[in-house]
């Protein structure tokens, strides 16, 4: 579970390498399972992001926005053809987290509220003023720390 703390381990781990951010100034939201609770609300203006979506004890994948990608931010995602890459369409490629998962495959309408219903998210909120840097830094923290299924972090 990601939790508070771990925007503050953030901020420690960026001022060890001399970047100073104030926990403060970061807004951390979670979107807990569930159609009446997953609600992907717009990203705020000025505002960047670093996502997770968590599946039961596992993470699922670990993203990045910035400041002019509400669709990425609030719909991509639960929508597998709404662009190449999204989460939507990873999980409806991969029979393997069907059996896992106990998925009775859903058609591409009902991909978003299977997300929805079986995910909790987890939204780290980046004052744009903190630079694109700064967000590359926060999303690589966060892959590191939830090993995400779906992320293709390999050299």
């Amino acid at each position: 579970m990601i939790t508070q703390q771990d925007v503050i381990d953030l901020c420690s781990s960026a001022a060890n390498t001399g970047f100073n951010v104030n926990p403060e100034n970061l807004t951390f939201l979670q979107w807990n399972a569930g159609l009446q609770t997953h609600i992907p609300f717009a990203l705020p203006a000025n505002s960047a992001a670093v996502y997770i979506f968590k599946w039961n004890n596992f993470y699922l994948k670990v993203g990045k926005v910035n400041t002019n990608s509400n669709a990425r931010y609030q719909s991509q995602h639960y929508n597998p053809g709404s662009s190449p890459s999204n989460l939507a369409r990873t999980l409806r490629g991969e029979p393997e987290f069907h059996a896992m998962a106990a998925i009775i495959e859903p058609n591409d309408n009902n991909w978003g509220d299977w997300i929805k219903t079986n995910t909790t998210r987890y939204n780290i909120i980046i004052p744009s003023n903190l630079g694109k840097n700064f967000v590359h830094f926060a999303e690589a923290f966060f892959i590191l720390k939830c090993t995400p299924m779906f992320e293709n972090t390999e050299a």
